[in-house]
């Protein structure tokens, strides 16, 4: 493990959560230790809404120079119960600078407050106002990518499950990092880094407890995608998945099924991270590596026809 990373899961050990008396309210409160947004010259923002059941679900988009026409719609992870469009801040104005494309970024509702279904239609909802308004937004709609971590990473492939079985066409591209996909916890990397690996078995139930409405809902294919019976269809994806995370294997197995069914998906684990690493760029080089090189496939993805290979007609 990389000596950094060891001494910042140190310092995330020494604050530790008890999850088992711990409130939400709580929980919002801790510090993050992730990077602070930085400036990126040339990226203009604009906030704007998503109706959505008589609310305004918060988006922030993400303009820089001489955009090309495509999107990236970016999810934020945390559990469903964690984080928001700030939260995702650094990330998004460096993506929209680093791929030459717009960003949007979604303050999905979250849980206990709003549980599921609630993020994953909100999710599904902001790809369905792309597709609708892209002339509007300056976008071809054939040209989206959808992108996100942890929890946002797994409302990446449930809203491509979701255009799947209600008829919509689907997004060019998925890149997911870190996905929850199954409710797994026997697996080998479940096993050996659900404690002292910042992500915690304890934290995932507890996450689990606030979004879920009933014990059923963890086995349905939105919530828990490798459950999935029909994944004919989904876009070309990428899931990129960490050494030290509890959450890896359930990730590495749904690209396996992606392959047998027959889509283009690949995987890259990460040696020597752990899960929400690209929180944690300004401490890791590897995770700023990483994170760099996503960028550029997105913008490969997005601005050649080698993105369009395989997608239905």
């Amino acid at each position: 493990m990389d000596p950094r990373l060891r001494s910042l899961l140190e310092i995330i050990n020494r604050r530790k959560i008890d999850f088992s008396t711990i409130s939400v309210e709580e929980l919002r409160q801790f510090e993050p230790l992730s990077t602070p947004a930085t400036q990126v010259p040339g990226v203009r923002i604009e906030d704007c809404y998503l109706p959505r059941d008589e609310e305004k679900v918060p988006m922030r988009m993400y303009t820089p120079e001489n955009p090309g026409n495509g999107l990236i719609i970016y999810f934020h992870g945390g559990g469903y119960v964690l984080g928001s469009i700030e939260s995702g801040e650094d990330i998004c104005r460096r993506m929209a600078g680093l791929t030459s494309n717009r960003v949007l970024s979604l303050g999905y509702r979250l849980a206990p407050e709003y549980k599921f279904p609630v993020p994953q239609e909100d999710a599904y909802s902001c790809y369905l106002y792309a597709v609708e308004h892209a002339a509007k937004l300056g976008i071809d709609n054939s040209r989206i990518a959808l992108t996100g971590e942890s929890s946002g990473g797994t409302l990446a492939i449930s809203t491509c499950l979701m255009a799947n079985d209600r008829h919509v066409p689907q997004p060019r591209f998925i890149l997911s990092f870190y996905p929850a996909v199954s409710p797994d916890f026997s697996s080998e990397s479940s096993r050996f880094y659900s404690k002292g690996y910042f992500l915690t078995k304890e934290a995932i139930e507890f996450f689990s407890k606030q979004v879920l409405r009933t014990k059923e809902d963890v086995f349905h294919p939105y919530f828990s995608p490798l459950l999935a019976e029909n994944i004919s269809g989904l876009p070309e994806t990428m899931i990129v998945t960490a050494e030290f995370d509890p959450l890896r294997d359930g990730g590495e197995a749904l690209v396996a099924r992606l392959q047998e069914a027959g889509i283009r998906a690949s995987g890259i684990r990460v040696q020597g991270m752990i899960h929400g690493f690209l929180g944690f760029r300004h401490f890791l080089p590897t995770a700023e590596n990483i994170f760099q090189m996503a960028c550029s496939l997105l913008r490969f993805k997005l601005e050649t026809a080698e993105g369009l290979l395989g997608r239905p007609h």
